[in-house]
C-alpha cells in the first residue's frame, strides 16, 4: 500500500486518504502533492486549497564567544572595562554604585548612592558582581558589562 507524508503533522497517511487521521486536518493530492480531485471534504467550497503547513520557528538568543550575553532591557550599548578592576571595584564601592559610574552609566550610579541606605543597592551588585565573574575576558582581560 503506498503512503504519503501529511503537510501539517507530518505523519505518514495512505495515498487515497482525504483528510489526516491524526491530525484531522483535509490533505488533498497525490504524493507529489498536486491536486488530482476524487476527494470530497465536507464544509469547504469546491476551490478549497488547504493552508501551507506551519512553520516551526525557534529562537535562539545572540551568544557571543560561547556565553550567555544577558538580557539588555533598555537597548545599552555595553561597555567595555577591565575584569578584574571591575571586579575590585565591584566588590569594594559596588554597594554606592561606583561600578555603575566605571561602566558609563551615571544615572543608575546616582541611583545606586541615593538609595545606598537601603541596602537594595548592595544586593544588586552582588548580583552585578557575580555575574561578571561568569563573564569570560578577552586577550587583553577586558569584558562586555
Amino acid at each position: 500500500m503506498s503512503t504519503k507524508q501529511c503537510p501539517y503533522c507530518g505523519s505518514r497517511i495512505a495515498l487515497n486518504a482525504v483528510i489526516c487521521p491524526v491530525c484531522n486536518q483535509p490533505v488533498m493530492g497525490a504524493p507529489n502533492n498536486s491536486f488530482q480531485g476524487g476527494g470530497y471534504i465536507p464544509n469547504q467550497p469546491s476551490n478549497y486549497a488547504p493552508p501551507p503547513p506551519p512553520v516551526q520557528q525557534t529562537y535562539s538568543a545572540p551568544v557571543s564567544s560561547g556565553q550567555f550575553s544577558g538580557i539588555n532591557f533598555f537597548n545599552e550599548p555595553k561597555a567595555r572595562v577591565n575584569k578584574v578592576t571591575y571586579l575590585i571595584i565591584n566588590f569594594l564601592l559596588g554597594w554606592i554604585g561606583i561600578h555603575k559610574f566605571l561602566t558609563g552609566k551615571p544615572i543608575m550610579g546616582i541611583l545606586y548612592l541615593l538609595l545606598s541606605w537601603t541596602f537594595i543597592p548592595g544586593i544588586c551588585s552582588l548580583i552585578d558582581l557575580f555575574a561578571a565573574i561568569q563573564l569570560r575576558a578577552n586577550a587583553n582581560g577586558d569584558i562586555y558589562v
